[in-house]
């Protein structure tokens, strides 16, 4: 009885360890990219496509149509299997170009680690904690805000 339980433990925990797979995004299809080549106007891209995944700030407008899969096993993070991204540049309502990137066009973007010093007044925590002592009210009501005049 005991190894059954202890085989049992072992299977339970050993299947929170398997992977899942999840796609989001707009799942493209030949005959859509195809269709896309032939479309000339915003209005024909957002009935094919639908909305963007999302708009590009600055420069052309741009849409962009964002489609990616991912692994995950138990509580690690996921990790980006395929990323697909169609990118629509359009010229006053009219389709300027269409790219297309995949995981191969992706650049690495070494972050940073400092930060910029703010001038400014640096307390102590007993400083924190007794600034506010005098500062209470002794229970007095606040008056009415009185009528402007004049207007």
């Amino acid at each position: 009885m005991n190894k059954f339980a202890l085989l049992l433990t072992i299977i339970f925990c050993c299947s929170g360890c398997i992977k899942t797979y999840h796609t989001s995004g707009h799942l493209f299809k030949e005959d859509e990219i195809q269709a896309l080549e032939k479309s000339k106007t915003k209005q024909e891209i957002e009935d094919l496509l639908g909305s963007p995944t999302t708009v590009s700030d600055f420069g052309k407008e741009t849409w962009y149509y964002i489609t990616s899969k991912k692994e995950t096993i138990a509580f690690l993070p996921d990790k980006v299997i395929e990323q697909n991204i169609i990118a629509v540049v359009f010229d006053n309502d009219n389709v300027a170009s269409i790219l297309r990137y995949t995981e191969n066009d992706k650049n690495e973007v070494d972050i940073i680690s400092e930060y910029t010093v703010t001038k400014g007044n640096d307390i102590s925590a007993t400083q924190h904690l007794f600034t506010n002592l005098g500062r209470f009210n002794n229970n007095k009501t606040p008056e009415p805000a009185k009528p402007r005049s004049g207007f």
